[in-house]
C-alpha cells in the first residue's frame, strides 16, 4: 500500500502560506486587537496562541477575542484559496508521465493536515477519470463546478455521513483536520486548529472516522508513506507514524526542505514533537521543493518514482 500525507509544506509549492508565513498575515487583520497581536509576536505560533483562547473560552474568558482570532484565520484561508482557485494549472511540464496529477493518483490514498482548497480546484478535477478522488463522507454544491471563483470559495461542501462509506473504484482524500469550506450538521465550520486537534478530532464523528482510516492505513503492513511538507508538530500524527513504524514496518519517505533537521526542534518548540527519528524506518529524503520533480529534476522524479513503485 502507498498512502501520501500532506502538509503545509506542499501547498507551498504553489505559493500557499506556511503557518510562520500566516502568522504574519494575521498580525495585519488583528489590527483592532493590539493585545492579541503582541501575544502572537510574542508566541511565533499562531496555533498556540488559537489554542490559548479556546481554552480560555471554555473556562469563561473573552469569547469575543477567540471570535477574533477564528475569523482571522477564515478570512486569512479565503485569501489563499482565492489564489488556488484562479490558479492556470499546477502542471509546468509537457510530459504527461512526469505530471503532477498523474503521480498523486498512484497512491491508494490520500491524508492531508491542510484546510486550504488546492486540491479541490487543482487536483480533484484532473486526476484519474477511471478511478476519481474524493471525498469520502463529504458533498459539495450542485453545479459547484460552474460557479465562478469566489462563488467556489464561498459555497460550503456538507458532511452527510458521519460514517462514509469508501468507494473500492475510487481515490480517497482525507482531510484529518476538517476543510475551510466544510459545514457540518448544524451548519458550523468543520476546521480543528489550535494545539488541541486531537479533541476537535474526537469531537467529530467524520474526523474520528478519518483518524482511524489513517491508523489503518499506515499499520496495513508493506505500507509506504510519503510525507510532503508536514513539519511533524502534531503530536497525534506523530504518535501514530512512531507506533506503525515500530509494529508495522511502515516506510517513510520524507520531502522537505529542512530533511532530518526537522527532528532537531529550536529550544523555544513550544509544541512538543513526540516522534523520535530513529522510531521512523526512513527510506528516502528530499530537500528539494516537491513540485521541482516534474519540472526539470529528473533526478528527484526518478527518486520519487522508485519510493512508489517499492524498489
Amino acid at each position: 500500500m502507498r498512502v501520501l500525507l500532506l502538509g503545509a509544506g506542499f501547498s507551498r509549492n504553489w505559493n500557499g502560506w506556511l503557518a510562520t508565513e500566516l502568522l504574519g498575515e494575521l498580525l495585519g487583520r488583528l489590527r483592532p486587537f493590539p493585545d492579541l497581536q503582541m501575544r502572537l509576536r510574542q508566541s511565533g505560533n499562531f496555533e498556540e496562541l488559537l489554542g490559548e483562547l479556546q481554552a480560555a473560552a471554555q473556562n469563561g474568558g473573552d469569547v469575543a477575542k477567540l471570535e477574533a482570532m477564528q475569523e482571522a484565520v477564515k478570512a486569512s484561508f479565503r485569501e489563499m484559496n482565492l489564489v488556488f482557485a484562479t490558479l492556470q494549472n499546477i502542471e509546468k511540464s509537457n510530459d504527461r508521465q512526469k505530471s503532477v496529477a498523474i503521480f498523486l493518483t498512484r497512491f491508494d490514498a490520500i491524508f492531508t493536515l491542510n484546510q486550504d482548497l488546492l486540491l479541490e480546484f487543482q487536483y480533484m478535477p484532473y486526476g484519474d477519470p477511471y478511478r476519481p478522488a474524493y471525498l469520502p463522507g463529504v458533498t459539495r454544491p450542485a453545479n459547484w463546478s460552474s460557479f465562478q471563483s469566489n462563488e467556489k470559495v464561498d459555497a460550503p461542501w456538507s458532511t452527510i455521513s458521519t460514517t462514509p462509506s469508501l468507494d473500492p473504484n475510487a481515490q480517497p482524500i482525507f482531510k484529518l483536520h476538517g476543510s475551510a469550506n466544510w459545514s457540518d450538521a448544524s451548519n458550523g465550520n468543520l476546521m480543528v486548529l489550535g494545539t488541541r486537534k486531537h479533541v476537535g478530532i474526537l469531537g467529530s464523528p467524520l474526523l474520528s472516522a478519518y483518524f482511524d482510516e489513517f491508523k489503518r492505513n499506515i499499520n496495513h503492513g508493506k505500507t509506504r508513506i510519503m510525507v510532503v511538507g508536514y513539519s511533524f508538530s502534531d503530536d497525534h500524527i506523530n504518535t501514530e507514524l512512531a507506533y506503525a513504524s515500530t509494529n508495522s514496518g511502515l516506510e517513510t519517505y520524507i520531502v522537505d526542505p529542512k530533511g532530518l533537521e526537522l527532528f532537531a526542534p529550536p529550544p523555544n518548540q513550544t509544541i512538543g514533537k513526540m516522534i523520535r527519528l530513529q522510531e521512523l524506518n526512513i527510506v528516502g529524503v528530499s530537500t528539494r521543493a516537491f513540485s521541482s520533480a516534474f519540472k526539470d529534476d529528473d533526478l528527484q522524479f526518478r527518486s520519487f518514482d522508485t519510493f512508489v513503485k517499492g524498489a
